[in-house]
């Protein structure tokens, strides 16, 4: 998807111009991912596990999401991007997107202690958060992601059940056979390696989750709001005004 092909995508288009835009920029993502998780690497290589471990992974992990989606929405409007442009924007959206990426994660699983299906349902109303508040700048992005969901929440589950099929069911089966061969060869796990292998396959990992997850809120865009005709109509717009006022025919004078 780019800015001069947007239009409503089915399900399998969607995740085809997924996999198109992480192959195209691959290095791009993929480096501003590792970059942000240097610092889980660092406490990987000096084996140390601080409380809450898992938490400051994850919000490392999160904060390079924003990135990631950053870089998605130039790629889609048809800018050129950078590993430095992900890393700034992310930077000056970080408050308002990072409050609102955790007060949404904090609702999803509370939801799923509840039986999980109440988390399912959150999941899918707080799905575009992020690309809410990094490309539109809103204030609001909880209640902005809860507009765009309204009314697709069977797509959006359908779309975001295919793609942690693809993300995360083959990391976790590398991951497993990865630590299995380190045990077999070593003769014990070794924690340390495991550790660093998980942070790679998150690297690898979250440039296409968070791929997914851009596109289909700028398809909820072009569903619901005609997204694509409101960039048609600027850009005719901006043609007009570049090329100045037409001249009277001497029959008009």
């Amino acid at each position: 998807m780019s800015k001069t092909t947007l239009r409503p995508l089915s399900v399998g288009e969607l995740l085809d111009g997924a996999f198109t835009i992480y192959r195209r920029h691959a290095i791009t993502l993929v480096t501003t991912t590792f970059l942000i998780l240097l610092p889980v690497f660092a406490l990987d290589l000096a084996s140390i596990r601080p409380p809450f471990n898992t938490w400051i992974s994850s919000l490392f992990a999160v904060i390079a999401g924003i990135a990631v989606t950053w870089q998605v929405s130039e790629i889609v409007m048809g800018q050129p991007t950078s590993v430095m442009s992900g890393i700034r924007r992310c930077l000056s959206r970080l408050n308002t997107t990072l409050g609102a990426k955790i007060l949404a994660g904090f609702i999803v699983v509370l939801g799923t202690l509840l039986f999980i299906i109440p988390g399912i349902l959150a999941a899918i109303r707080y799905f575009a958060v992020t690309p809410a508040a990094v490309f539109e700048e809103s204030e609001h992005p909880l209640k902005r992601s809860a507009a765009l969901a309204a009314d697709s929440g069977g797509r959006i589950f359908l779309v975001w059940l295919l793609m942690t099929i693809l993300t995360f069911v083959p990391a976790i089966a590398i991951g497993g056979i990865a630590g299995a061969v380190i045990g077999a060869t070593t003769g014990r796990p070794s924690s340390k390696l495991i550790s660093i292998l998980g942070t790679l396959i998150t690297v690898i990992a979250i440039p296409f989750s968070e791929t997914v997850m851009t596109l289909l809120y700028f398809d909820q865009r072009v569903r619901k709001e005609g997204f694509d005709v409101k960039l048609a109509a600027a850009e005719i717009g901006e043609a007009f005004a570049e090329a100045g006022p037409v001249p009277m025919s001497p029959a008009q004078k």
